[in-house]
């Protein structure tokens, strides 16, 4: 009777390794492949390397700026993009001093033109600020364009809450329009969806390099890379590897004793 309980426990106890190996195999396998890669560090350059994905960076709680608005405009034969981004106005990478949102933006008379709300901002080619000419109170514009015509000289019109306005031929003045003004073959400036390729060295710009690998494979060797509740899973995994170790060398002494017997 006695034999046959022992006999029963050892049989509990192989189970029991066997089912608390299939668990922990997985956990393992990561741990060893993490282990193996921190130890190789330098090698690896894991510390120099960044990672960028969205999904990674919301996991570290790194909040990617989308880009609200985004107009093209063609300065010197060459397409340019004027974008609201994190609260700031930029000419491509180059951040720009003009309010967002933004309702528009032109190239005329050798200046970029950025519409907002309340004031027309005026830049060099290069975004250098030259001037804000500013609406009265309780206007707002609501778009700007250029008057298409026969005449080179196409005139700015400022499509406001409270009418048409233009520029004196200074750019130093908002002038209430008249009626050689008019709707009719205007050519607005309209929001467009900037590429990636414009996007991407605005958001490296904004969140740096990224996070490093050693950082991700670290905190995914440790659990911490889903926070609190990763670490304690992984102390449990820590524990079943333990005991797994442990009821390893028991069976395995248990049946190197018994052929020593029956040997």
């Amino acid at each position: 009777m006695r034999k046959r309980k022992k006999k029963s426990n050892w049989l509990r106890l192989l189970l029991l390794h066997r089912y608390t190996g299939l668990t922990a195999a997985f956990f393992a396998i990561l741990l060893s492949i993490t282990g193996i890669l921190l130890n190789h560090t330098q090698e690896l350059a894991l510390n120099k390397n960044y990672a960028s994905a969205s999904w990674l960076m919301q996991m570290y709680g790194i909040k990617t700026p989308d880009i609200s608005q985004a107009y093209t405009v063609e300065i010197h034969k060459k397409m340019h993009w004027v974008m609201a981004f994190d609260g700031g106005a930029y000419l491509d990478q180059h951040a720009l001093k003009c309010n967002v949102p933004l309702v528009g933006a032109l190239y005329a008379n050798d200046m970029l033109l950025i519409a907002n709300a309340t004031q027309l901002c005026l830049f060099t080619a290069k975004g250098e600020m030259i001037d804000v000419l500013s609406l009265g109170n309780k206007q707002t514009i609501k778009r700007i364009g250029q008057q298409q015509g026969q005449s080179n000289d196409k005139a700015l019109i400022i499509d406001s809450s409270t009418g048409l306005f233009t520029v004196n031929a200074e750019y130093t003045a908002l002038l209430a329009g008249d009626a050689s003004l008019s709707l009719v073959n205007t050519l607005w400036s309209k929001p467009s969806v900037a590429p990636d390729a414009v996007i991407a060295p605005l958001l490296k710009q904004h969140k740096g390099e990224g996070l490093p690998w050693e950082r991700v494979v670290l905190d995914l060797h440790s659990g911490r890379i889903v926070g609190l509740a990763g670490v304690y899973f992984m102390d449990v995994i820590a524990l079943l590897l333990i005991f797994l170790s442990l009821s390893g060398l028991a069976l395995w002494a248990k049946r190197t004793f018994f052929k020593r017997k029956n040997g």
